[in-house]
This record gives C-alpha cells, structure tokens and sequence, in this order.
C-alpha cells in the first residue's frame, strides 16, 4: 500500500485495507485516464495505457481479491508506478513540461528564420527529442534544451546582423543622394522627400522579425529606391531656378554744372529657370542595331557608335540617363 500510494494506510483490519487499496486503485485510475486525456498534445503520455488496463482491471475486484491474490499484480503495478507513471508526474507537474513546451512550439512554428543560420546538429536534435516517446527519461530534455537555446541565439544574432546590413546599406544610399551636386541647392522640403523613404525604411527594418523580410528590404533599397530616388533628385535639380547676378556697370557723365553723375549701362537680367529634364533609365533605351550577338571588335565598335549615337540624341532631348 505504502509503496503504491505513497503514503500509509490508518486502517489495520485486513478487509479495511483491501478497501482503502481499492479506493486508493480507482483514484489512481482517475489521474491516469486525466493525462491520458491529454495524450494528442503530448504522444508519450500512451505509455500509461498498460496501467491504465492493470487499474482497470483492479478496480472492479471484490476487496477478497487484494488479500488473497497480491502476487498476482504486485510487482506489475510497483514497476509501472516507479517506472512509467512517477516519471510521468514529476516531468508534467513541474517546469519540465514547460521547457518541453516551448521546444515542441519552436520546432513546429514558422521555421523561416532557420534557414539562414548553420544549425542542423541543432534542428536534429530538436527533431529526435519530440520524436522520443520517454522524454521525462535521462538527459535528453536537457540537451535538447541547450539545443533550443544555441538555435535560438543564432537566430538573433543573423537577425541583428541581418538588421544592421540593411540600415548600413540605406544610410550609405543617403550619404551618396546627399554628395551628389546640386541637393544642398534645392529647398529643404525637396530633400527630405529625396531621403524620407529611407528614413522610414530604418524604422521599419528595426520591427522586422524575419530575416527574408530584411533582406528583401536591403535588396529594394539598392535595387529600387535608390534609382528612383536619384530619379527624383535629378529632377528637383533640374528646375533649380538660375540667377544671374545683377549686372551694374557705371558710366560718369561730367553735366554742365561738373556734376558727375552715375548710369547703369543696362538694365539688370531676369532671373532664368532652367527646363524641367526628364528622367530615362538606360535599360530602357533602344539601340537599332542590326545584330543579335558581338562577335569581333568590328561589331563592337558599331554597336558602341550605335549606343552613343543614342544617348547623344536623348541628352539633346532634354534627358537626364540613369545607369
């Protein structure tokens, strides 16, 4: 009784016994069918199936049977309480299940970041712990936990590297709109919305959770963004209106009284605006060129005088070409 239950029995009549051990039996049935109720989230709680058959079993005995047949069952339901079912307990009443908790979340959660950092002794560990049906046995939660651990630092470190790229990436794109001839001349309001598209890209880079989204982000900047905002800085530079300075030469003119008197020789110039200049992109200039393919220095050169004779004519177009 004792070594079944865990605790005494205050009864000292043979048949008071058998009793309180049969109503200890079905109480112990109870906990076991409660976590095998929870057996669909957690598949290694099956292995108290052979005790719940023996409890069973058990329970529906006369209290003669617990007196008279003990070596029948004794030592079976001893080795499934020590072996099966007090494992069982301590590892799903304590923190253990939590830490089996958090690995079962992790490896069956969006995995996407995995693929960016080298961990497949990690991964695998992973793996072959949720697919071990005595988890709360030895070792293997522990390891399987430092393995959770070391993943996940990897994954926060590619992340924040991730992150970093990226915003080294815009404030170098910045840095090169801000060096190109011109922009301290416009007015501040066309600057800033030269620049505020990269601003909100750090922003946002820095709430991004998934490293294919940063990368992507890192991509559009070097890729979109900084062409069609160089776009839109060539075309604020272009109506920059140009001043020429006031031109006020003197004449001295000696009157009659020997007065001398001073006279602008012309009238001062107007100021000047530049025509707007469009924006095209060199991929989407056509060359006429009567080839598909380069095959000697000759064609080279014509395709070259071809490409140039092109350019020449959209710059005297009136077009800004962006490479």
């Amino acid at each position: 009784y004792k070594e079944a239950f865990h605790e005494s029995c205050a009864a000292n009549d043979p048949k008071d016994v058998a009793n309180a051990f049969k109503g200890k039996i079905k109480d112990l049935l109870t906990s076991v069918n409660g976590l095998l109720n929870r057996k669909s989230q957690y598949p290694f709680l099956e292995k108290l199936s052979s005790l719940k058959d023996l409890l069973s079993t058990l329970s529906n005995q006369e209290y003669a049977y617990f007196i008279t047949n003990l070596k029948e069952f004794e030592d079976d339901l001893l080795d499934m309480r020590e072996d099966i079912l007090d494992p069982i307990q301590t590892f799903m009443n304590g923190d253990q299940i939590n830490i089996y908790d958090d690995i079962k979340k992790m490896a069956q959660g969006d995995v996407t970041n995995y693929d960016y950092v080298q961990a497949e002794d990690e991964r695998n560990t992973l793996t072959d712990f949720l697919a071990n049906n005595v988890p709360y046995k030895g070792n293997v939660l522990r390891t399987a936990k430092a393995a959770m651990d070391a993943l996940n630092q990897k994954v926060k470190e590619r992340l924040e590297e991730a992150k970093q790229e990226t915003i080294t990436t815009i404030e170098e794109t910045m840095s090169f709109l801000k060096e190109k001839e011109g922009f301290e001349k416009i007015p501040p309001h066309q600057q800033q919305r030269v620049l505020s598209i990269f601003e909100e890209e750090v922003n946002r880079v820095q709430g991004l959770r998934y490293i294919s989204s940063i990368e992507k982000t890192q991509l559009d900047v070097e890729k979109t963004h900084k062409k069609n905002q160089l776009a839109l800085l060539l075309q604020y530079i272009s109506q920059i209106e140009v001043y020429t300075p006031p031109i006020t030469p003197t004449t001295v003119v000696n009157d009659p009284d020997n007065t001398v008197v001073e006279k602008p020789t012309k009238e001062d110039k107007p100021t000047v605006s530049t025509p707007q200049k469009d924006i095209e992109y060199l991929e989407q200039i056509s060359v006429k060129f009567n080839k598909q393919e380069l095959m000697t220095e000759k064609d080279v050169d014509a395709y070259v005088k071809a490409l140039q004779e092109v350019l020449k004519k959209e710059i005297n177009n009136n077009k800004i070409i962006l490479l």
